[in-house]
């Protein structure tokens, strides 16, 4: 049987009983270490664990924990007290274990996917009436009815572009939050995650660290959802990684682009600004959708959520 345990703050294993108790032996592990090995609900400490047998044990010598004998398993030590309860079966999720339940954020995804893809179609007709009348935005000055009717509109369809990603954004962080919440909801310790549901959320609004903490936390998030009993251990899609790309080369560009009044260049500088927003906005839903259906996918196998 193979186990895994934390040292320092992060998880180890896997390894077998014996490795494991005489790293209780050499004083390696204490008896509040966490443990969890297939099979168990959640990770616990070791004197809360069946490997308590070993805790005060005496060895061969009269001192220290003894080692049981290799191929010798815990299940068939004489020495063993019996279990008075069953563990839990491999991959069974109590939904009471975490303070958060799963809510499945399928209609949080939809609004999310709803409001990128109109902040897609309003930025389009600004971006369009921009490269047909670039001279409207050299200076502001204008001279006929008509220059001043077209500055207009040009105004009405950026307060629109703004009032759409504002609804993009509060969404994304009430969706966000609640795929958090959702780890914890299908199993995962919260002792070997980073971010919590508001800080996953949180570090998209603290200067410099919003350009990689938000990353981390969805790649956790990601992980998490995929294996809740070893949220340290896997890979997460490329997908991921290059919808971060996208959003950071999108926000550099346009954060320069912005500082830029040249009219000559007016036109090349929407274009680019428009493709990589596209970009940005296609790779956000992407992930937003599979992360959700990921997370569906698992409270489903755990009979957290109706099939």
């Amino acid at each position: 049987m193979e186990w895994y345990y934390t040292e320092g703050g992060s998880q180890k294993g896997p390894v077998s009983e014996t490795e494991i108790v005489t790293l209780f032996q050499n004083g390696a592990l204490g008896a509040s270490a966490l443990v969890w090995r297939e099979g168990m609900q959640d990770w616990i400490s070791v004197e809360k664990s069946e490997l308590s047998i070993y805790l005060h044990r005496p060895s061969a010598g009269g001192h220290g924990q003894s080692v049981p004998p290799p191929g010798a398993s815990l299940e068939e030590n004489p020495y063993a007290a019996p279990v008075s309860d069953p563990l839990p079966r491999a991959g069974a999720v109590d939904p009471t274990h975490s303070i958060y339940p799963y809510r499945s954020p399928k209609v949080l995804a939809g609004i999310v996917t709803a409001a990128l893809a109109l902040l897609s179609i309003v930025l389009i007709g600004l971006s369009a009436f921009i490269v047909m009348n670039p001279e409207l935005m050299s200076d502001g000055v204008f001279e006929t009815d008509e220059e001043a009717a077209d500055l207009l509109l040009i105004g009405l369809l950026g307060i629109a572009y703004l009032l759409v990603f504002s609804v993009c954004v509060v969404f994304w962080c009430i969706w966000t939050n609640r795929c958090a919440k959702n780890i914890r909801a299908l199993g995962a310790n919260p002792s070997f995650l980073e971010f919590t549901p508001g800080w996953a959320v949180g570090w998209y609004f603290i200067p410099i660290a919003f350009w990689w903490k938000p990353y981390q936390a969805h790649r956790e998030i990601w992980l998490a959802s995929d294996s809740p009993g070893q949220p340290a251990v896997g890979s997460v899609p490329s997908l991921v990684g290059i919808w971060w790309a996208a959003w950071v080369v999108m926000n550099i560009f346009s954060n320069v682009s912005s500082r830029i009044d040249d009219a000559d260049i007016q036109v090349p500088i929407t274009i680019v600004d428009l493709a990589l927003t596209l970009i940005a906005a296609g790779c956000a839903v992407a992930v937003c959708l599979k992360l959700t259906k990921l997370q569906d996918q698992r409270a489903r196998e755990a009979g957290v959520l109706p099939s």
